[in-house]
């Protein structure tokens, strides 16, 4: 990941005057009072917040490392614990995406399997699709998969599939000798409560069954099958996490009672101002995702408050050519009355470009939760850092990734949608059970319905 910050601190921290810089002339209106002008106006202000015990932090939260950023704000300082507090809610968040993406595609993988080439007899995937449908707060799907169970080659899974199916939704199922499967659905509910996920590490990658099917010819066919529940787990332990931190059973509540002139509650999120934040908290608290996708500053730099009816992607082009005029403006603007420290953050942290990806990210989250995954699609690309296109840095938050997964899977580009995904599996590695059924459905979706690949 490209961090910037490093180089900005030896130059700024220690080096600013005891002085507060003056303000500079005003601004055009659509930032003034934000984040970014309150580095450009005051750029001491950053770099003691920046030389402070939550350095790591805005060091990792910059470069869009959310999981060290939450390792990096391990102090009981304030500005740590608020810092730690938005990484950790910003991560459930990202997980709430990637969720939606996997039901989604688990959906549509069981579906595709069923119609090209029927469910193997005495599979185990009935099983792994029940725990998807559940997931998704299907209980009668769910239960007519379990059902395919009964025939299980493996008789763990036929008694975990009459476990599960037999206890209400979000229920432990108690028992001596629970089979093994019905101790990792146990654990979720677990981690989910505790919101400790550090139990998942030693099998966040691996998959939840591995069946051998006899064949005809001697031979034994190997299937994989990896575990639907770990992506809302996540999303729901980090989410009780940030809650833990924060202090409230509801992170955005805390976010939004922040101080007003509060750097550390804004700095390289999509909220414009503290003014804002308090009213976009509330707004936002049905659809948390969407933090950050309207309010006084968007609306000042002539953006739309609602989505069109339909889904035109040419109306979400057209949203990001204003929202660039307008920063430009801002930009222009900033410099000329800009002290060098203001202006050396705001040229090598690439401060406006973070703002502009973060706003946009926030559109596309808004886009695809009204079904609108073309809009969606078009915001998140044009927000990437065709740069670094594949990587994840300071303008390419992993949530634009989310987003383009599911926006290619809504609008049938199941390969696009597994090149998406691609530059996330290093950083997170609970991803390999939805690029394996992403390569799965991609493979289905190319059988005709004798069996053969289309491709061959």
């Amino acid at each position: 990941m490209r961090t910037l910050i490093p180089a900005v601190l030896v130059l700024l921290v220690g080096c600013t005057s005891p002085e507060p810089t003056a303000p500079t002339a005003a601004l055009a209106p659509v930032l003034n009072g934000s984040w970014v002008d309150q580095i450009v106006e005051q750029p001491e202000r950053f770099s003691a917040l920046a030389a402070g015990p939550a350095r790591d932090g805005w060091i990792a939260l910059h470069a869009n490392d959310l999981h060290g950023a939450i390792q990096g704000f391990s102090g009981d300082d304030p500005e740590s614990t608020l810092g730690r507090g938005r990484a950790q809610w910003d991560l459930s968040q990202l997980y709430f995406a990637l969720a939606d993406a996997g039901d989604l595609a688990w959906e549509r993988s069981f579906a595709t399997w069923s119609e090209k080439s029927a469910i193997p007899t005495g599979s185990a995937l009935g099983y792994v699709a029940g725990l998807a449908a559940l997931e998704q707060g299907d209980a009668e799907v769910a239960a007519a998969w379990f059902r395919l169970c009964s025939a299980a080659r493996d008789p763990l899974v036929a008694q975990a599939a009459t476990l599960v199916a037999a206890t209400a939704p979000g229920q432990p199922i108690s028992g001596d000798d629970l089979p093994p499967l019905v101790l990792r659905y146990n654990l979720h509910l677990a981690v989910r409560s505790s919101g400790d996920v550090a139990p998942l590490a030693m099998v966040i990658d691996q998959p939840l069954i591995i069946e051998i099917e006899p064949r005809p010819d001697g031979s034994e066919l190997e299937r994989e099958f990896y575990d639907p529940q770990l992506l809302r787990t996540m999303a729901i332990a980090y989410g009780v996490q940030a809650a833990s931190t924060l202090g409230t059973d509801d992170p955005l509540v805390a976010l939004g009672q922040a101080p007003a002139d509060s750097l550390a509650a804004l700095l390289f999120g999509p909220v414009a101002a503290g003014a804002d934040l308090s009213a976009e908290a509330a707004r936002a608290n049905e659809a948390p995702r969407t933090l950050g996708a309207s309010g006084p500053a968007l609306a000042a730099m002539g953006l739309d408050s609602e989505l069109p009816a339909t889904d035109d992607a040419d109306w979400a082009r057209g949203q990001v050519r204003q929202l660039d005029t307008s920063l430009d403006a801002w930009a222009a603007s900033a410099r000329e009355g800009a002290s060098p420290d203001a202006l050396a953050l705001l040229d090598e942290l690439q401060l406006v470009r973070i703002f502009r990806s973060r706003v946009l990210l926030a559109l596309g989250r808004k886009a695809l939760l009204a079904e609108h995954p073309w809009q969606a699609l078009a915001l998140a690309q044009l927000a990437l850092d065709l740069e670094s296109s594949r990587g994840i840095n300071h303008v390419n938050h992993p949530g634009l990734r989310a987003i383009i997964i599911e926006a290619q899977l809504r609008t049938g580009h199941t390969r696009e949608a597994l090149d998406a995904i691609q530059p996330l599996l290093d950083a997170y590695p609970a991803l390999t059970g939805l690029d394996e059924v992403l390569g799965d459905l991609a493979i289905l979706q190319g059988l005709d319905r004798y069996g053969d690949s289309k491709e061959n």
